[in-house]
């Protein structure tokens, strides 16, 4: 398999790019924490790259803007239905 051929690897989900996500779609590090069944404290440590974020994360903040963009409130994301 040749170099044009390989599959493009996603590149990581920094800690930055998670903070931006965050402003761009106008939610709190609590209420992302909530949506996501996460403590605060994890999405933090994410933030400051203390660990990483799983990568099927990247996937659920794609669904959870699609519902921002909806017209979803951020406190209604992760509340029982």
């Amino acid at each position: 398999m040749n170099s044009a051929q390989r599959p493009v690897k996603p590149r990581p989900f920094t800690g930055a790019h998670l903070k931006q996500w965050r402003y761009q779609n106008n939610v709190s590090q609590s209420e992302l924490a909530r949506a996501l069944g996460v403590n605060v404290q994890t999405v933090s440590n994410w933030e400051r790259d203390l660990y990483t974020m799983p990568p099927y994360m990247q996937l659920t903040l794609e669904g959870l803007a699609n519902r921002l963009r909806l017209g979803e409130a951020p406190e209604e994301i992760g509340e029982p239905a």
